[in-house]
């Protein structure tokens, strides 16, 4: 296929853009954030098609009598129902995130290109180098036919590209450039159709090297003198200067680095262009600055926030208001991004502060603990993200005087705003009732467990709440007297700890409940667990600061506080139908004070009520100690019967973050921002899940509301203190 340095703005395949759902993620590409390391892979999903033009007669005929007409550049953004900005003249100069300034090229056939004429004001153009990565001169990979194929495939319709080569001399660079033309036109041949023959028309190739380009020039020394791969700039859709992520692709250890990547830019682009309609369609908006060119960062990791006192519209005026949103800029303290931005992919939040009671002594505005914002950082990149935080509205009516706390670890500059507006809602928050926080995912997370023992047929049961999650140990010998005394039994397959292995169960009455202790679970043989001992290790007197004597395993009935294997015994309750003095039965053990039942009663003022979560899950790759890259469901359950469970099965796509790009992800991350995560992308609001209960609880009667989390449909009884666990504020609202 001939190159075409004429430009005709018209439309990209859509399609499928990765290929590679066989590639396993390198296993030593963790991260140390407040997650875990690698994700399975798996397939992606194909981008929706709704942004095909629409059949009003403005664009290519249709009717079938012939072969469809290309738009003009004119037509392009109303046929494909794009906003269109028309080109600004203004710019100050070169500066990051900047209004780009006019440039001109001079291409490989001696015509001029220039980026103001060839401005559609709807289209992200790219000036793209084929730089160099290392000793490699494939960065990104600009000469393979299937790897360009791949980009053209994935990237929205709105594009134009310049090729540019870096070789040293201009023999070089047009050899380089003629061997991505052969890359392009072979992707276009493959492609075929239409389409194939209008991108051609979209892309030229310059003569000039990035170094010595209008716009490149001014940015392009920035990279080279430090070392950092320069793959040229975008810009997008606001006439912004912008930096290309890193392009390199985490599935191969960032081996390659392949063309693909390209695309995300564009579809992130075009999502900002969304953003910026959105928010300036809404009317009436109250921007309250909260963090102006803030320098934020806990170096020391001493828990040190940023805070700040704000002052809100009063509380006639806050009514008014039905839609709370936060804005939040995190830019680089110095550029490019690979040197200049943090490394990792970390949680922040914005915390709201208690309001002072001048009746006390005490300086209540100083305690803050209130999460309304959260966020996941990026790897090596700046991002702006605006999200819908509404149900918070409610801790905000009565106005005036508030202080925020904003905690990051690493080193940013940031800008936060809350946007409060009246979008028809109908309805506002009024309330926040607390339901129910995370925590580690130990055996002990869930509210309670029950267990049953049957000596008809020897088996101690253990079930986790009133489902099929748990397992059943068959009794073999029994010592029980009216105090109490021990049972052994052999594990089954799915034992947490020792399947196939034996336990020895201690059981101790008391007044008013049942002690029990699984003092061993994990025994060879059926005789070692009937003669397991309560033991302690002997204090060592070479360390003085340390009592090793108080690391005990075993059961200790003269100790029902540290006395099972050095913790406390178990406490159960006699359920429905048992009765204390007799084993046989249910008996009810709580485990996790903070997950039980909670019973709410809403006002006769309210007119609806939801629940709200926000939850991510840290830590963890996969098995017993996951919660970053396995499912975890959450289940919010009214009076036994009305359910909703929150899950998150994009963890099981290696492109599942990637795919979110056109929903707000900051693309192509020096990391492994490409993998669906519980709950969270690198790069990324964590947006509240919200369900609408008013149905359940709208009848002036008292409800119960439980919590069941889950890992994979069942219940996770490994981990530990400092393993896998879920980070979860939830509550129920009400409106009026």
């Amino acid at each position: 296929m001939a190159r075409t340095t004429l430009f005709v703005a018209t439309a990209l395949l859509w399609g499928l853009g990765c290929t590679d759902a066989d590639k396993s993620p390198d296993a030593d590409a963790g991260d140390p954030d407040d997650g875990g390391t690698t994700a399975p892979p798996d397939d992606t999903d194909e981008p929706d098609d709704t942004d095909e033009p629409d059949d009003s007669g403005d664009g290519p005929d249709d009717s079938g009598d012939g072969p469809d007409v290309p738009p003009t550049p004119a037509e392009f953004c109303g046929v494909e129902g794009l906003t269109t900005r028309p080109w600004d003249p203004s710019s100050p100069g070169p500066t990051y995130d900047g209004l780009a300034g006019d440039a001109a090229f001079t291409l490989v056939d001696g015509d001029t290109w220039t980026l103001s004429e060839r401005w559609t004001g709807c289209d992200t153009v790219y000036l793209l180098s084929a730089g160099s990565l290392g000793s490699r001169g494939d960065y990104p990979t600009l000469k393979d036919a299937a790897s360009v194929a791949d980009w053209f495939a994935t990237s929205p319709h709105n594009v134009q590209i310049v090729f540019f080569s870096d070789a040293a001399t201009e023999a070089a660079r047009l050899d380089e450039l003629a061997e991505i033309e052969a890359a392009v036109d072979a992707a276009l041949e493959a492609l075929g159709g239409p389409t194939a023959e209008q991108l051609s028309q979209r892309i030229a190739y310059s003569v000039e090297s990035s170094a010595e380009a209008d716009l490149l020039a001014d940015f392009e020394p920035d990279f080279s003198s430090n070392g950092v791969p320069f793959a040229g700039l975008v810009v997008d859709r606001l006439q912004a200067v912008r930096e290309i992520g890193y392009l390199c692709d985490p599935l191969t250890g960032w081996e390659t680095c392949p063309a693909l990547f390209l695309a995300y830019e564009a579809i992130h682009h075009d999502f900002e262009s969304d953003r910026a309609d959105a928010m300036a369609a809404v009317a009436d908006v109250t921007v309250i600055p909260v963090f102006e060119a803030v320098e934020v960062s806990d170096g020391a990791w001493a828990g040190a926030r940023s805070t700040v006192e704000v002052t809100l519209p009063d509380a006639a005026t806050m009514a008014t208001f039905d839609t709370l949103e936060l804005d939040l800029d995190m830019r680089c303290t110095s550029r490019p991004e690979l040197l200049g931005c943090p490394a990792w992919d970390y949680l922040v939040h914005l915390y709201l502060c208690d309001v002072d009671d001048p009746t006390t002594s005490e300086d209540e505005s100083t305690q803050c603990g209130t999460e309304v914002g959260r966020w996941i950082t990026t790897y090596w990149r700046a991002g702006r993200w605006v999200h819908d935080i509404t149900p918070y509205l409610a801790l905000l009516q009565d106005g005036g005087p508030r202080r925020f706390a904003f905690y990051s670890q690493q080193t940013y500059e940031i800008d936060l705003s809350l946007r409060l507006s009246n979008q028809g809602r109908g309805m506002r928050p009024v309330a926040l009732e607390p339901l129910f926080t995370g925590g580690y995912l130990t055996d002990t997370y869930n509210g309670q467990a029950v267990h049953h023992y049957s000596s008809a047929t020897g088996v101690w049961a253990i079930r986790v709440f009133d489902g099929d999650s748990g397992y059943e140990t068959t009794v073999l010998d029994s010592d029980l007297d009216e105090s109490g005394g021990w049972l052994v039994g052999e594990n089954p397959r799915n034992h947490p700890y020792g399947r196939f292995d034996f336990t020895r169960i201690d059981l101790l009455w008391g007044d008013a409940a049942l002690y029990w202790c699984d003092a061993i679970d994990d025994a060879p043989t059926e005789a070692e667990a009937r003669a397991y001992t309560f033991d302690c290790l002997e204090d060592d007197p070479a360390t003085p600061d340390v009592d090793e004597s108080t690391t005990c395993w075993g059961a200790d009935a003269a100790d029902l506080d540290t006395g099972c294997n050095g913790g406390p015994w178990h406490v159960l309750t006699p359920g429905d139908g048992t009765a204390l003095g007799t084993l046989d039965g249910e008996w009810i053990e709580v485990t996790n004070p903070a997950h039980q039942p909670r019973t709410v009663e809403v006002p006769d003022t309210v007119v609806g009520a939801s629940i709200m979560a926000v939850i991510t899950g840290h830590g963890g790759a996969s098995g017993d100690n996951c919660a970053e890259f396995c499912d975890h469901q959450h289940t919010f359950t009214i009076d036994g019967t009305d359910a909703w469970t929150r899950d998150h099965p994009m963890v099981g796509e290696t492109f599942g973050c990637a795919d979110q790009v056109a929903d707000g992800t900051v693309p192509n991350q020096a990391g492994t921002w490409v993998y669906g995560r519980g709950g969270w992308c690198p790069g990324m609001e964590v947006d509240p899940w919200v369900v609408d209960v008013t149905a359940s609880v709208l009848d002036d009667a008292p409800h119960d509301i439980s919590y069941l989390g889950l890992v994979g449909g069942d219940v996770r009884r490994r981990g530990g203190h400092g393993g896998a666990r879920i980070d979860m504020v939830s509550y129920l609202v009400h409106y009026e």
